[in-house]
């Protein structure tokens, strides 16, 4: 074995769906929030009985986690492959019977991403546990039927503070009493005297609602992860022939409650925006209220979407499927409208590869991020841009720049676009205005014989901005045949200063830097693409 991991240079951590193992994967923060679930294979002799185990990493912060296996001569080994050291589901006391779980649904587009899975895991009893990723929370679902009544256990081997419950009390923690199942390692395990409609966990750093609805909570002290002190975790209790548990995590300060009904789940964020997710088993529907931007609705019986399009020939294929853009009345001055509304195409995240800096390299300019999208139906060329920043700067229009001989509209939160069929034909700069959905389209390069005429709408909310554009199809070459080239640039304006502050571009720009660049870029790093038929 190497003494270290060689780098993986220009590795960018992505969400994947690992069907040959079982587990599937959703990321966030460029990897650095990491969501899955391990739903498939038993593994056999070494597996454990964890199907549809719950993992969750923030950073270098394992909020929930597989402990892995201790020694194989100890006692413990029993514990650490036991159902209620995961953070699994278990049914009257006992272990999961080893069985394959079942992938009904996966995927990732435009920052809200999906698993949803289902194991027969005692005799007649099937759990399902979907999950739901955004881009600063998590949504957990997990039901169960059965054919009569049983004791419904989920472990959640988080140890923080519980708000929502009353006063413990110390009592002996029923459950099996095979050394497999767990029981037997467990001490100081106390039941909570009430559970509140709503139960809250957290570290300081990660909190977590729970709906309390019906449920018994409590805590006890196990073994830890091999190599750590024992630790507190707790289980949510139910009994009877069906039933559901659902939680809302969040790593992100914007969250600042949850909430829960016969329906639905809302998640509530500071300045007033919310997100209301209703699952209904093969359907799931996740809208956004307020200054939101998205709008989900997820088939889960269509089958697991693997990810991106797959390239053909090295070339990345934009879907035709159709595209929707909806627009909405505004919200006092700020207009809202439903984001990333491509159903299907090619999607990027834009973080620290993609930044050309000035002055500030990308952690000290606040870690700028961005997702791109194309996609197209019959007529139009869709590109979209999602741009997260706590500050907008959208430059008036201006005939002259005083600063240096570049185009005024470079100095400006906005978009420089390149379209081509061959070397760049065709540039434009785009800057929204500020009081409405407007955007001012400046050609740079046009074609004499062959002009690409844009139409582009822009959203504001507190989160960020978004930009809409589409272009006519026809321009382009005819799809499945010779392909069109395409690249994009997200200008960023810091607060308080003249120049622009750094580029998202999305052929890259690790290493680069922004000046004497203007609205120029080389032709030779666009991205080729094809538009194929499904």
């Amino acid at each position: 074995a190497r003494p270290g991991f060689a780098p993986s240079a220009g590795a960018r951590p992505a969400s994947v769906l690992l069907a040959n193992q079982g587990y599937a994967v959703l990321r966030r923060d460029l990897g650095r929030v990491y969501a899955a679930l391990d739903y498939g294979h038993s593994g056999n002799g070494h597996g454990h009985p964890d199907r549809l185990n719950l993992w969750l990493v923030v950073g270098d912060h394992a909020v929930l986690e597989d402990p892995g296996t201790g020694s194989y001569t100890s006692p413990t080994l029993h514990w650490y492959r036991s159902t209620l050291a995961h953070n699994a589901p278990l049914v009257d006391g006992s272990s999961q019977q080893r069985v394959d779980g079942t992938l009904r649904g996966f995927g990732d587009d435009s920052g809200v991403g999906w698993i949803a899975a289902t194991a027969e895991i005692a005799p007649g009893v099937t759990a399902t546990r979907s999950i739901l990723v955004l881009d600063d929370c998590l949504i957990d679902d997990l039901s169960w039927s059965a054919p009569v009544d049983v004791t419904f256990d989920l472990p959640v081997h988080y140890d923080a503070g519980a708000v929502g419950v009353g006063d413990w009390r110390t009592l002996p923690l029923p459950g099996g009493r095979l050394p497999g199942d767990g029981f037997g390692f467990v001490s100081s395990a106390a039941r909570a005297l009430q559970v509140d409609a709503t139960v809250n966990l957290t570290d300081g750093a990660v909190h977590a609602w729970f709906d309390g609805i019906g449920t018994e909570w409590w805590r006890a002290l196990a073994p830890g992860p091999p190599g750590h002190a024992p630790r507190h975790f707790y289980i949510q209790r139910a009994r009877g022939r069906s039933g559901r548990f659902r939680s809302v995590w969040t790593w992100s300060p914007s969250v600042i409650r949850a909430e829960f009904s016969d329906d639905d789940v809302v998640v509530r964020r500071s300045g007033g925006s919310t997100v209301v997710h209703t699952n209904h088993g093969d359907l799931m529907i996740t809208r956004s209220d307020g200054t939101s931007q998205y709008r989900t609705r997820v088939d889960i019986s269509a089958g697991p979407r693997h990810g991106l399009v797959t390239p053909t020939a090295g070339q990345p294929t934009v879907s035709s499927r159709p595209t929707t853009i909806r627009a909405t009345a505004s919200l006092g001055h700020t207009p809202v409208v439903g984001a990333f509304a491509a159903t299907a195409g090619v999607r990027y995240a834009l973080g620290e590869a993609a930044y050309r800096r000035s002055e500030l390299s990308w952690p000290e300019a606040g870690r700028p991020a961005a997702l791109a999208a194309l996609s197209a139906d019959e007529t139009s060329l869709v590109i979209e841009v999602r741009v997260n920043t706590p500050t907008v700067n959208f430059a008036p229009e201006c005939e002259m720049n005083p600063l240096d001989n570049e185009h005024p509209d470079t100095n400006s939160d906005g978009v420089q676009l390149y379209v081509s069929a061959g070397p760049f034909v065709s540039s434009w700069i785009l800057v929204p205005h500020h009081e409405d959905a407007r955007v001012r389209i400046t050609p740079r390069v046009q074609p004499v014989d062959r002009a690409l005429a844009l139409r582009a709408l822009a959203t504001r909310d507190a989160t960020g901005w978004q930009l809409s554009i589409i272009a006519p199809r026809d321009a382009l070459p005819a799809r499945g045949t010779t392909p069109f080239h395409l690249d994009l640039i997200v200008n960023l304006m810091a607060p308080g200063r003249e120049r622009r502050d750094g580029q998202l571009v999305l052929s890259g720009g690790r290493g680069e830097w922004t000046y004497l660049r203007g609205d120029r870029q080389d032709a030779s790093r666009a991205l080729a693409f094809v538009i194929a038929d499904e």
